[in-house]
């Protein structure tokens, strides 16, 4: 499993705690730029505006913890 694949399956988890836990998240889209993930869009469910969080160079567990911290997911 190379770095991107071990990202977008961190991101799938997390999604389903958050849907799990009732979190506001309809879903986490990866972004890439010259095939790294360099970023992650959080679209919402009740809020209208969408959150983009730069994730270039996190490891998959930092990547999950940014995303917590920065889109307020906990």
């Amino acid at each position: 499993m190379n770095q991107n694949q071990l990202k977008e399956y961190c991101l799938d988890r997390l999604h389903e705690m958050c849907v799990k836990a009732g979190v506001d998240v309809a879903r986490l889209e990866p972004n890439y730029r010259d095939g790294d993930l360099v970023s992650v869009t959080i679209y919402r469910y009740f809020q209208p505006c969408n959150q983009t969080i730069n994730v270039e160079g996190d490891s998959p567990i930092t990547l999950v913890k940014e995303l917590i911290i920065k889109g307020h997911l906990g």
